[in-house]
């Protein structure tokens, strides 16, 4: 990710489990109270289902099952689902909790260590510190959405 100095970049911050995310505010169609989902035989584990919303599909990412996070008991009134779209492609992603809308610049961004076999390398663009705020992992929702639909090919290769 590269982000020019001086400039800052809009993002949501939530919780999922005891882990804090951002999401690029361009990428957010909505963001929604958990509605039932539907369960999907042979979908990879970190997609819980599907949800439709305004007649269109989505399936929905668990980000705490998808990067193997530490489960936290959490309120449920609370939870939300950040509906996103990456190249004309849409999921939902499981929040614990929206915390804020803020935004960061260049200065507030430092990558992470990237290790080939981490998943967390694979799916996180960074880490964020914005003002007032703690750190959290800026997420690479193009990298999750690319496995989305490799494994969806798989499956129906099958």
């Amino acid at each position: 990710m590269v982000l020019e100095p001086g400039v800052s970049k809009n993002v949501i911050l939530f919780s999922r489990g005891s882990h804090r995310f951002a999401v690029a505010i361009e990428a957010i169609i909505e963001i929604i109270h958990v509605v039932k989902e539907r369960k999907v035989p042979l979908s990879p584990p970190s997609v819980t289902g599907i949800i439709s919303v305004r007649d269109k599909i989505y399936p929905i990412v668990d980000l705490a099952v998808l990067l193997d996070l530490e489960k936290v008991k959490t309120n449920e009134d609370d939870a939300r689902m950040i509906l996103v779209q990456v190249d004309g492609e849409a999921f939902a992603l499981c929040a614990d909790q929206v915390e804020a809308l803020t935004s960061f610049q260049a200065s507030e961004w430092r990558a992470i260590d990237t290790d080939e076999n981490s998943l967390s390398s694979k799916y996180i663009h960074g880490a964020i510190q914005p003002s007032g705020y703690g750190e959290a992992d800026l997420l690479a929702l193009d990298a999750i959405m690319s496995d989305l639909k490799s494994e969806a090919k798989r499956l129906a290769a099958t």
